[in-house]
């Protein structure tokens, strides 16, 4: 739903939140729960161990893409 206040209604605006930001910096999440409740959680964004990326199934079989 939103990354630190920020409305976040689909992944690119999720992305263009977290994009830019350093490794390791921290950023508030809220989310709704399986019951409707929100939910507010504080992470630490770490590329090296959950980089962003998509994956498109093509042809070839599937395909991994950086969002970054």
């Amino acid at each position: 739903m939103e990354v630190d206040g920020q409305p976040t209604p689909d992944l690119d605006a999720f992305l263009r939140q977290v994009s830019g930001r350093p490794d390791r910096s921290s950023l508030r999440i809220k989310t709704l729960g399986w019951n409707g409740a929100p939910e507010v959680l504080t992470l630490k964004l770490d590329r090296h161990y959950w980089p962003a990326y998509e994956l498109q199934h093509t042809a070839a079989g599937w395909e991994r893409h950086s969002l970054e």
